[in-house]
């Protein structure tokens, strides 16, 4: 059983996967099939309607017989052996000839429109009778003259071959039911009807005008064949010796119509733009024949060749990044190599690679160069520039030369003494590259001495709690001489609280008149507040110190005293508050903000 059921399963396996390749196979064959089903204009808009056609022209009937039938051999009649005498003029209107098989096969290659049409062919010359014939009608004087004359109703089929935009060919077979007459008289009367079919054959070609548009006009010629299956004359009165005409002619005509449709479309630009290696725009246009056509029966060949397209993409978008790279584009080439990175072509993506490297070659030279020239504010802005390229590989070589960028920063801040702003820069310049701080210590010696110095100043301009927030600054930047720095920072804490002690009071004596009494509901100060904005709001203060240090900073103290022996201590760094410490009478323990 089990035998059996394994027999089974793999029967069926079997015949799945030769159904599949079948089917494959099947799909292939048709494709290709229907590729090469294809003509000049591969994508045209078939010609779906011609509105109406005009023709006119001359034919010869009879062609090289005598045209004539008559009821016994004796009967004779010369004047149409010449070609020329058996000439006809001819005007023919077709009208909607309609291309229905469009809707029914999808294919462009050929159009076959289906209408109906009617003819008018006569006689340009009416010869007169023989003088053993009959001249006139019975009971009639109106002499009587050959001059044939044809009515049709035709149903028309036209097979159409378009070379290019404005030229193509077609072959029209048409069936018609015809009337004839072959007696005229000096009146136009017309006597000797007779009645049948008509079997037409015309090759022409139509040159097209309007080419840009739907509605395109058509001039050409045409030569037709027509073979006429005639019955014989009806002659009741029996006044001729012509039995029929043979009705068969051969001719040539002029031809205008109006067409709809015929034209080239997007999809033939696009196959234009494949040809010239433009792929980028082929499949936009390709794309655009899609969404524009969507019931053309060349879809299945514009997909494929976008597919074909977005194979062949990587390739042109490496040699627009190539160009772009020649012409110092930068941000169009590394837009084309990003979108080139789709491809699994090895070759195609150590060609990518290639190119990114001379983009971070020309960005490591451009770079060295510019801050050579020591133009920090064009580096900072070419580095912002290339950052947004977002190319790989290159985040390190970033952070170094934005670390370059800091130290310069910090270097010139330095030499201006702006001691605060250098610390800055340097820290950015270590944490963006780290290696970078043997360049940095020096500076940072530089700085802490700056703040020693800046000490200094304070102490001979008795601002001790400068001199101290100074030599706090330079202990941090430089722990190696913190044993050196800590016994002036002790010393200088213990003489900020022995002055303290002394201001207190002398300040007791001397600003009794000075006291400071807010309103009621007066706010509060708090940090940040500007110097202007403290004096509208508490006044001037009872006593104002202010430091003027080498770095342009400015600290100031002010002091402001309540009448129940408070002080208030406001603290400004360049007119802004950064500290307020609130002092209660003798021996109670100050209240600081910060």
């Amino acid at each position: 059983m089990d035998d059996y059921f394994l027999s089974v399963t793999r029967f069926i396996k079997c015949v799945l996967i030769i159904v599949i390749l079948t089917t494959s196979l099947a799909a292939q064959w048709y494709f290709k099939i229907a590729n090469a089903i294809r003509g000049p204009i591969e994508y045209r808009a078939p010609l779906k309607m011609t509105l109406f056609e005009v023709k006119t022209g001359l034919q010869n009937f009879g062609i090289r017989t005598q045209p004539l039938y008559f009821d016994s051999t004796e009967s004779n009649y010369d004047n149409y052996d010449p070609f020329y005498s058996r000439i006809m003029n001819s005007v023919e209107l077709d009208l909607l000839k309609f291309n229905w098989l469009v809707y029914l096969v999808p294919q462009n290659m050929l159009d076959f429109q289906t209408g109906i049409g009617g003819k008018y062919s006569y006689s340009l010359i009416k010869y007169p009778l023989p003088s053993a014939w009959p001249q006139y009608m019975p009971a009639s004087s109106d002499q009587l003259y050959l001059a044939p004359r044809v009515y049709e109703i035709n149903l028309n089929q036209s097979v159409i071959f378009q070379w290019s935009s404005k030229v193509y060919n077609y072959f029209t077979f048409s069936y018609g039911q015809a009337w004839g007459s072959a007696y005229k008289t000096h009146f136009n009367d017309h006597f000797l009807y007779q009645k049948g079919n008509t079997y037409s054959y015309a090759f022409g070609i139509k040159f097209l005008g309007s080419v840009g548009y739907r509605l395109k006009e058509g001039y050409g010629i045409e030569v037709r064949y027509t073979r006429a299956d005639f019955g014989n004359l009806r002659d009741p009165h029996r006044i001729s010796p012509i039995t029929k005409v043979n009705f068969n002619t051969i001719g040539i005509s002029l031809a205008f119509n109006s067409n709809l449709g015929g034209g080239r479309t997007s999809g033939d630009e696009a196959k234009a733009l494949y040809q010239t290696r433009d792929y980028l725009a082929a499949k936009a246009t390709f794309e655009e024949f899609i969404e524009t056509n969507p019931r053309h029966p060349r879809l299945f060949k514009a997909r494929y060749m976008i597919k074909e397209c977005d194979k062949r993409i990587p390739y042109q978008e490496i040699l627009l990044a190539e160009s772009f790279i020649e012409a110092q584009n930068f941000s169009k080439a590394a837009e084309y190599l990003a979108r080139a990175k789709v491809t699994r072509n090895l070759t195609l993506l150590g060609r990518i690679d290639e190119n990114y490297q001379k983009i971070i070659t020309w960005f490591a030279n451009t770079m060295d160069s510019t801050i050579s020239a020591n133009e920090i504010d064009e580096a900072e802005k070419i580095a912002f520039e290339t950052e947004k390229l977002n190319i790989p590989g290159i985040d390190d070589l970033l952070s170094r030369y934005r670390s370059e960028i800091y130290f310069h920063r910090g270097a010139v801040f330095t030499e201006y003494g702006y001691w605060e702003k250098a610390v800055d820069f340097f820290d950015y310049a270590v944490q963006q590259y780290p290696p970078i701080r043997e360049r940095v210590e020096p500076y940072l010696i530089k700085i802490a001495n700056g703040y020693i110095n800046d000490a200094n100043l304070s102490i001979d301009k008795q601002s001790i709690a400068l001199a101290l927030e100074s030599l706090s600054k330079a202990t941090a930047l430089r722990p190696d001489i913190r044993n050196l720095t800590i016994p002036y920072i002790n010393s200088l804490e213990e003489g900020i609280a022995y002055l303290k002690q002394q201001a207190a009071k002398q300040k007791v004596h001397e600003s009794i008149d000075r006291t400071f009494n807010p309103p009621p509901r007066t706010p509060e100060p708090e940090i940040g507040m500007s110097a202007v904005q403290i004096k509208k709001l508490l006044g001037q203060p009872g006593s104002q110190t202010n430091l003027e240090t080498s770095g342009a900073r400015v600290y100031e103290l002010w002091i402001y005293r309540y009448p129940d022996g408070k002080e208030l201590h406001i603290y400004f760094d360049n007119d802004i508050i950064v500290k307020m410490e609130t002092v209660p009478s003798y021996g109670k323990v100050p209240l600081t903000e910060n």
